[in-house]
């Protein structure tokens, strides 16, 4: 059987769709940043991220309205939440490296998006440093393994 495609006239719908955008009466997700060194995978489950504890740290509420800049191209749509980095001002240690991120749904404890931070991007936090971040969230058909 071949490969189901989601062309880019339909997947802007379907992305938003993904993140809850224009659909009332969901409750938002999270989005948390991790500190242990892990590469994430399709069997990578909300226990297996050791979420930031230094100090000014807190998980972020994800408001579906926030997500802008949808646009597809290729087979793929890319939006980012907002235009500003999300933002924690680094108060206190532990000092504590950011490995990546992730978006949960806090109410059924699983995880929706999560990504690894690319190597070069991998540094322990600095006090008195806000670490910033703007999430990005890439949706495409590809055939599954």
């Amino acid at each position: 059987m071949s490969t189901t495609i989601i062309p880019d006239e339909g997947l802007i719908l379907q992305h938003q769709d993904a993140l809850q955008v224009g659909i009332p009466l969901r409750l938002p997700w999270k989005l948390i940043l991790w500190k242990n060194d892990i590469e994430p995978d399709s069997a990578t489950e909300l226990a297996d991220l050791v979420e930031c504890d230094f100090g000014g740290y807190g998980r972020v509420t994800i408001l579906p309205t926030n997500w802008t800049g949808f646009n597809a191209l290729g087979g793929c749509s890319h939006a980012t939440y907002g235009l500003v980095p999300v933002r924690w001002d680094v108060t206190s240690g532990p000092t504590q490296s950011v490995y990546g991120w992730a978006m949960i749904d806090d109410g059924n404890g699983v995880i929706r998006r999560v990504q690894r931070f690319e190597s070069a991007d991998i540094a322990p936090v600095v006090v008195g440093v806000p670490f910033l971040f703007l999430p990005e969230v890439t949706f495409t058909s590809a055939e599954c393994q």
